[in-house]
């Protein structure tokens, strides 16, 4: 009788210990855990609830609320929005009060210093389903993220599209070394986890040539800025060029689109608008060169 009752107590905790394993994988794999993205993508993921949106003519701002203190976006009409529960995609104005969202956000986007703090870098939002998972990661060979948390069986029933919205037909082969969003509701238990996603929306790169660059031209920096009350500060090739008025302050670099905005007003000006110059600033005949549609929004 006592070896009986041993081996009862013994497998009672293999039992407890299985469960727990497994509520653990479980946690893990939900979109209120989503985790942050790696180094190597050039976007992470803000998650939230929706506190306001206030919709205009080009653009929408939506703020919302979380442990960190939340984010105002201001999206453009061009943002795109997934429903993960639907699996298809909606319009910006679909965004409501009360939703639970998940914005990808460019890292290199320009933030105001206000409290919450303000961006214009969206990239995508998706409205979040509690039965559903994201991930957003660069995928291999194998169709495995860089995590090796996540391997992609890819069926007929998965949609493929592109952020900027190419009229194409997409398959597994796209998404060999591109940086993803998944948006998956079953996976195994195996590591990495393989999973069939419902929909995978592929994020642009740098060279993929899918931008609104080609609106913008070359200018000159420092009699156009100048003209607009700037002062115009040039330190080295190496040190930014600094630009400042009143409580503006602007840093620009030689061969870079990034760009340093910051001002202590609370209200949105044109460059909170922009994620990246259109061009990169450059030298030519030792004048300074920026994108037309950076001294538009000065």
């Amino acid at each position: 009788m006592k070896k009986k009752s041993t081996f009862k107590r013994m497998a009672s905790a293999l039992l407890l210990v299985t469960l727990m394993a497994t509520s653990v994988f479980a946690a893990t794999a939900t979109t209120e855990n989503v985790k942050p993205a790696p180094e190597e993508t050039s976007n992470m993921l803000v998650s939230g609830t929706v506190v306001s949106v206030v919709v205009g003519a080009e653009y929408n701002t939506v703020e919302i609320t979380n442990d960190t203190g939340g984010m105002v976006f201001h999206m453009k009409k061009t943002v795109f929005v997934v429903d993960q529960g639907a699996s298809k995609l909606l319009s910006l104005d679909a965004i409501k009060k009360g939703m639970k969202i998940t914005v990808v956000l460019d890292k290199m986007a320009p933030m105001t210093m206000s409290l919450p703090g303000q961006t214009s870098g969206a990239v995508g939002v998706v409205i979040t389903s509690e039965m559903g998972s994201i991930d957003l990661s660069i995928y291999n060979g194998d169709l495995v993220n860089l995590e090796n948390t996540v391997k992609l069986n890819i069926h007929s029933t998965t949609q493929i599209v592109h952020e900027k919205g190419l009229k194409m037909i997409f398959g597994a082969e796209d998404l060999k070394g591109a940086e993803c969003l998944v948006l998956y509701s079953v996976a195994t238990f195996s590591i990495p986890a393989q999973t069939t996603p419902e929909f995978v929306v592929i994020l642009a790169g740098s060279d993929d040539g899918v931008d609104e660059a080609a609106k913008a031209t070359y200018v000159p920096l420092r009699a156009l800025a100048e003209a607009k009350g700037y002062e115009v500060k040039w330190q080295s090739h190496a040190k930014p060029i600094l630009l400042s008025k009143d409580d503006i302050k602007i840093e620009l670099l030689i061969g870079k689109t990034s760009f340093v905005f910051t001002h202590m007003t609370k209200d949105i000006k044109p460059l909170d608008r922009m994620s990246k110059l259109d061009l990169a600033v450059m030298l030519e005949s030792g004048i300074t060169m920026v994108p037309s549609t950076f001294i538009e929004a000065l």
